[in-house]
């Protein structure tokens, strides 16, 4: 039992230390006079914009799930969701694996301070979390087809890519199938468990089938999930703009198609992983590396923010209650 708890301790430690190694060797490769000279670029008035373009890209991330709760029968106060939805990002984005962690967070926000039966909040969190999934690894399939289609990145094997995105994409729609026609696979899979888990899955499971038999609300949820990733390729646009770059739609396709795969990484943040994605994207298209490394600091300077501000608000509702 005791090797069982420390293991992860140990692979923590070990993800750090890959990534702390990685970034070594990326301001090896990349002088940090280069890096210097195009921040220096930027202005405050460039700055303030993209802090106000990330800001309205939080509140189209909060979203989905006020119009999945609001399908529910629960219409929460948006602002108060984009908040809970937040916090669970500083949680999610300062531990191993960005995608996920915070989620509790939510469910207890929404459970105490609105009085949410559980299972519906649970519910509700999941078909975020499904259709989140579905949008992103879609989008990465698709992606990773045009930039191989185009040649955009050199000879990476970018099909086999392609191809694993597509598969990891079909999963949570499969499984909201399976949802729709009346199955409970997840409550199938706990019955052994205590007869609390079971119970709870399968209340659980009916919510999702209730939101699953709602397709204005799918779609609804859907279009929100496509209006963030509109917004992203925007400030990816005027992430470059301002670093003195002008690119082509394709060429942002390319860089945020590698941000993504690199987000998969399961250290913090994708810390490393994120910076080599873009010096790679960047130099693959034929500019500086440097360009690269600017890009990865304005980008990791946006989330620590805001995930610094999520865990505070986090925290302040938290003492509060």
């Amino acid at each position: 039992m005791k090797a069982v708890r420390t293991r992860p301790a140990w692979l923590g430690w070990l993800l750090a230390a890959l990534a702390v190694a990685l970034l070594a060797w990326l301001l090896r490769l990349v002088p940090l006079a280069d890096i210097l000279a195009v921040l220096s670029q930027l202005e405050f008035s460039q700055v303030l914009l993209l802090l106000l373009v990330n800001a309205g890209i939080v509140l189209l991330m909060g979203l989905r799930w006020w119009l999945i709760l609001a399908a529910l029968g629960h219409r929460l106060p948006f602002l108060a969701v984009t908040r809970y939805r937040l916090a669970a990002f500083g949680v999610s984005y300062f531990t191993p694996g960005p995608h996920f962690g915070g989620e509790p967070l939510q469910v207890y926000f929404v459970r105490q301070r609105h009085s949410v039966p559980g299972s519906r909040a649970l519910a509700a969190i999941s078909m975020d979390k499904v259709l989140e999934l579905l949008v992103n690894f879609a989008f990465l399939a698709l992606g990773l087809a045009l930039v191989s289609h185009l040649g955009l990145l050199g000879e990476l094997p970018l099909r086999g890519l392609g191809l694993a995105a597509t598969l990891l994409a079909l999963l949570p729609l499969l499984y909201l199938i399976v949802i729709f026609l009346g199955g409970r696979p997840l409550a199938r899979l706990a019955s052994r468990r205590p007869r609390r888990w079971s119970t709870g899955l399968v209340n659980t499971e009916m919510a999702l089938a209730e939101l699953a038999a709602h397709p204005g609300t799918m779609l609804q949820a859907l279009a929100a999930s496509l209006l963030v990733w509109a917004a992203l390729l925007f400030e990816y646009w005027l992430a470059l703009r301002v670093l003195g770059l002008s690119l082509s739609l394709l060429h942002i396709i390319a860089i945020l198609t590698a941000s993504r795969f690199a987000m998969l990484a399961p250290t913090p943040g994708a810390l490393g992983a994120l910076e080599a994605a873009q010096v790679f994207a960047l130099n693959a298209l034929g500019f500086d590396p440097a360009y690269g490394l600017s890009l990865s600091l304005l980008i990791r300077g946006r989330d620590v923010f805001f995930g610094l501000l999520g865990l505070w608000w986090g925290g302040a509702g938290l003492r509060a209650w």
